[in-house]
């Protein structure tokens, strides 16, 4: 395992996706010093976007929910569609097929390492956001779209709560990767066909025509994190993003280790 990390991680695309979740943060953070947040038209509700600036745990949040449906889904997307795919396209995979060891294990090994980059990419993101607006906005008590504000130690753990979900909700892009992963021998097929998949089920889950069926979609519940904002904070859409996101993860893995286990030693 120590091996694939440091393998991945000595990858010219792997330091280059790290790189853009420090180079995210600063770019907005310096947007907004030089140009302040967006005006609030009298009588609206405010966003996140606009109240990005009253401090650094209002700006991380900004930062996770600009990020989060789209970005991060195409980090963990990358991560696990190019990790056996990659193999195939530079002829290594026949060998690891032939060695002794296990199939799963390898798979799984595979895993491991793409969901251990993609924590990582998500905590950078976070920490060089909470760093910069900390510099750039202070220690404050977190103001809420919703109205009034949270001080900042219960933020912190609401906070903290977010990104949980967040990651959870980027597994079922990681499996799905996998999966076209081990069908393809292009390392990109894998990637922009987990991302299309992310893409097309936001496009339908703005149809209200689809009733109940958009709940089924993997990002219906994308979004569900900011109830943790709520004062008292709820956890009933959470929860059910999570059963989700945990029953589109195993389904698609077990497809992924249904395809690996039968792929051809020269593929």
């Amino acid at each position: 395992m120590r091996d694939e990390l440091a393998r991945q991680l000595g990858r010219r695309r792997t330091r280059l996706v790290l790189g853009l979740m420090l180079f995210i943060p600063l770019a907005l953070v310096l947007v907004y010093v030089l140009r302040g947040a967006p005006e609030l038209a009298p009588g609206a509700t405010p966003s996140l976007q606009q109240l990005a600036d009253g401090s650094a745990l209002a700006f991380t949040s900004f930062v996770l929910y600009l990020c989060a449906p789209l970005l991060l889904v195409a980090v963990a997307a990358l991560f696990a569609g190019d990790s056996v795919a990659s193999e195939a396209a530079w002829g290594t995979l026949r060998y690891l097929l032939a060695a002794p060891v296990a199939r799963r294990r390898l798979l799984a090994r595979k895993l491991v390492a793409a969901l251990a980059l993609t924590l990582l990419a998500l905590l950078l993101l976070a920490g060089t956001s909470l760093v910069a607006g900390l510099v750039a906005f202070g220690w404050h008590p977190l103001d809420t779209p919703v109205g009034g504000s949270i001080a900042t130690g219960p933020a912190s753990w609401r906070l903290v709560l977010a990104l949980a979900y967040v990651l959870v909700s980027l597994l079922p892009f990681a499996a799905i990767a996998l999966w076209f992963s081990t069908l393809s021998e292009s390392p990109l097929a894998p990637v922009a066909g987990s991302v299309g998949v992310a893409v097309v089920a936001q496009i339908l889950d703005v149809l209200p025509t689809l009733g109940r069926v958009r709940a089924a979609l993997p990002t219906h519940y994308a979004y569900d994190w900011l109830d943790f904002y709520v004062d008292p904070p709820s956890a009933t859409d959470a929860s059910a993003g999570v059963l989700q996101a945990a029953i589109i993860t195993i389904a698609a893995l077990a497809a992924a280790w249904w395809s690996f286990a039968r792929r051809d030693v020269n593929g």
